[in-house]
């Protein structure tokens, strides 16, 4: 599923990242579109407040004639996805389980009939989840996950991000950075080919190669040849 709209949906807010955009703004745009290109009744934005187990509902948007229960937000599925990083998928209110009885039939009184929470991961860390309810069963309808995990992607990127000076001197940093790591792999490089008497093209390769090898980052190997030149 790569419709038009999916696709100008996910250009929109990555324009708005690019410029010097305000946080919610992005967010409220992350979680409509994400309610709208999924076919959502309810789409709620949660996240881990820092006290352990507890959860808010940042941003949500909502069909007109719908009334949330923001605690089907912060319970079962969605508090699971937050809590621990990963997708959770519940097809059908009707068929929950055990474990999530209640939830589910909490949510087909509110009128839902599935939902998905897609976790806003930033590296290791959780930071919460993108929930999107759904009046009939996830699957009556073509619904894209990997779009639905793109936007919780985003919403993250924009959670990692506070003020704009924050922002710009996080770029100033990650650049100052990024050179320093790309001088390291160009001396490394030049260090290989010399010392091995192979050319640029091969020693780049050589280096790739013994950093997957080893099972280390490029810049990391960099780093230890030219340490210890022997080691490479």
């Amino acid at each position: 599923m790569n419709t038009p709209a999916i696709q100008l949906s996910i250009a929109e807010v990555t324009h708005l990242l690019t410029t010097d955009f305000d946080s919610l703004r992005v967010l409220e745009t992350i979680v409509e579109r994400s309610r709208q290109n999924l076919s959502g009744v309810w789409c709620a934005l949660v996240v881990r407040n820092g006290e352990q187990g507890y959860l808010d509902v940042l941003v949500e948007s909502a069909n007109a004639e719908f009334v949330p229960d923001r605690t089907l937000a912060i319970s079962g599925p969605a508090a699971l996805s937050a809590e621990s990083g990963a997708v959770v998928m519940v097809d059908s209110f009707k068929d929950v389980g055990e474990r999530w009885r209640k939830f589910g039939r909490s949510g087909l009184e509110h009128g839902l009939g599935g939902c998905r929470c897609f976790p806003m991961r930033l590296g290791r860390t959780s930071l919460g989840s993108l929930v999107v309810f759904t009046h009939d069963s996830w699957h009556s309808a073509e619904r894209s996950n990997a779009y639905g995990q793109s936007m919780a992607d985003l919403a993250a990127l924009t959670l990692s991000t506070d003020s704009r000076q924050d922002r710009h001197s996080q770029v100033v940093t990650a650049v100052k950075k990024l050179i320093a790591v790309r001088g390291d792999v160009e001396q490394a490089v030049g260090m290989i080919a010399e010392l091995d008497g192979i050319s640029t093209e091969l020693a780049t390769a050589r280096l790739a190669e013994n950093a997957r090898r080893r099972g280390i980052s490029a810049a990391a190997y960099s780093s230890l040849v030219l340490a210890n030149p022997d080691a490479r």
